[in-house]
């Protein structure tokens, strides 16, 4: 299953979108500015498949929030490798000004030195970031954009969820009224997703 996260106060019986720019995270969204260059879209509306605590359900976050899990069988967005992106989220908000490609190459080239720091001090089962890339086009297309378990969209429609996961009966009873399905909502224990 693919996996969304978002508070209930957010959750519509319709598409939703990501928040508007002014209102993300302000070391994110030069991240979230860079991925948009290659994916068309700025912010982006983000997927895990099969990790729900990478969503933001689990942990004590979703206790001090009214956090619901949506699920969905099938999801046609754009890939995104989490640990690859971790780069971008380290480097795009310190060099903001950076167009997208000249990032890009910052990126590369601070993967591939990586990758040799591991390669000459034998830290053992290290997969090399670059992979067998040898451009910035080819480490994109073969190891960025990769990946089977993050995905990003420009909106995603919360009816088709299959799987609806909140807390208590009280969060169920409002995704009722909202118009979810009944059979397709399930309340778990959080503490179950730390």
């Amino acid at each position: 299953m693919y996996y969304h996260h978002r508070e209930l106060k957010y959750v519509e019986y319709d598409k939703i979108f990501p928040p508007p720019e002014k209102v993300c995270d302000k070391d994110f969204i030069h991240a979230y500015r860079w991925l948009g260059h290659y994916c068309g879209y700025c912010p982006q509306v983000w997927l895990s498949q099969c990790d729900i605590c990478m969503t933001g359900f689990g942990g004590e976050y979703v206790l001090r929030n009214d956090s619901v899990l949506f699920g969905f069988d099938w999801i046609k967005g754009f890939p995104i490798d989490y640990d690859l992106w971790h780069f971008v989220l380290s480097l795009a908000p310190m060099r903001p000004d950076l167009p997208a490609p000249e990032l890009s190459k910052l990126i590369f080239k601070n993967v591939v030195s990586i990758d040799k720091e591991y390669e000459q001090e034998g830290w053992g089962d290290h997969e090399p970031y670059a992979g067998r890339t040898t451009t910035v086009e080819e480490f994109l297309e073969k190891r960025m954009f990769v990946s089977d378990d993050h995905f990003v969209l420009p909106n995603l429609n919360l009816k088709s969820a299959k799987k609806i996961v909140c807390r208590n009966e009280k969060q169920k009873k409002k995704l009722r009224r909202k118009g979810f399905i009944e059979d397709r909502i399930k309340i778990m224990n959080v503490s179950h997703y730390k």
